[in-house]
């Protein structure tokens, strides 16, 4: 089997009569050079949250989408796990989340032995950093959001990376089914969901996962996987959107409660913070043998409180 890339390529056109797609490098309008147009048999939509395949069967009448833009932008942020000090070490195995006055959010994962990567997240139209030219400017305002603790954590070269790092934002994406004919949506053209759980990419790679095992049980059949796949992974696409959404408290109190609730979980004895404190969605997330619906049906407690609270 021959597979052909299309480095630095956009798509141009889908038409799903035919089957075909229009693919369009970038140096196409400089050089006049003309666009491919590729045949296919089953296409898999895995465009993002903008997704041209998606906005097309949208457009034909054949899928229903819902899309909303997120109250939040970010900006990706690297941190390092210890300080120089060694005053402050951050687990390995954790994921680790930061809220602060002003509806300001830093949210990061491991990613080698000494860092971790994430996003600072805040307010659209709100950006801390907007205007600021200096590493010493990115470093003084993490100190007043955290005294000695996330301005140890980031060096001045990524201090001064991030001011030139894009601020971003995504819909909110739900779709009413996961496949349409022979084409499969994955990822953000599927589900796209908010920076705030962290659970884009490996919501993603999880869809891989799973269509791949059904694609085993079946034979290599996608007439027969694609059905199957919507129905056994919708359920799981809705509850982490669901979670996407409404995960993060937006009231003074419910701030005030989640922070005193990571207070009590660190010094607390670990049996007992298990008896006396309910989990929160980013408690379980990071539990593999749970499925979204599994976390979401856990944390449902809280998930509605916050849900409660934006309709006030």
């Amino acid at each position: 089997t021959t597979i052909t890339f299309h480095f630095e390529s956009f798509l141009q056109e889908v038409n799903t009569v035919s089957q075909h797609i229009v693919v369009a490098s970038a140096a196409t309008s400089v050089s006049g050079s003309p666009a491919s147009c590729i045949s296919f048999d089953h296409l898999v939509a895995a465009d993002g949250s903008r997704s041209k395949i998606r906005q097309h069967l949208v457009q034909m009448g054949r899928l229903h989408c819902d899309l909303k833009i997120l109250p939040d932008e970010y900006r990706t942020i690297f941190l390092t796990r210890n300080s120089q000090d060694n005053s402050i070490k951050l687990d390995s195995d954790k994921i680790h989340a930061w809220m602060f006055e002003g509806n300001i959010k830093i949210l990061t994962v491991p990613l080698h032995k000494g860092c971790v990567s994430g996003v600072i997240i805040f307010s659209r139209g709100q950006d801390p950093f907007q205007g600021m030219k200096t590493s010493n400017e990115v470093q003084e305002y993490l100190e007043t959001l955290s005294p000695n603790f996330v301005s140890k954590l980031i060096t001045e070269q990524e201090a001064h990376a991030l001011l030139n790092r894009p601020t971003s934002s995504n819909p909110s994406v739900r779709c009413s089914s996961l496949h349409v004919g022979q084409i499969l949506l994955v990822g953000d053209a599927a589900h796209a969901v908010s920076a705030s759980i962290g659970q884009g990419c490996n919501s993603a790679l999880q869809d891989v996962q799973v269509f791949c095992g059904l694609l085993d049980r079946h034979q290599d059949d996608w007439d027969q996987a694609l059905p199957v796949y919507t129905a056994e992974r919708h359920k799981d696409i809705l509850a982490v959107s669901e979670m996407s959404d409404y995960s993060s408290p937006r009231t003074k109190w419910m701030k005030i409660e989640w922070v005193i609730r990571m207070v009590l979980k660190k010094i607390l004895p670990s049996f007992l913070a298990r008896i006396l404190l309910r989990p929160l969605p980013m408690d379980l997330l990071s539990n593999t043998n749970l499925s979204y619906t599994s976390v979401l049906e856990k944390t449902r407690w809280w998930i509605d409180r916050v849900k409660r609270s934006h309709q006030s």
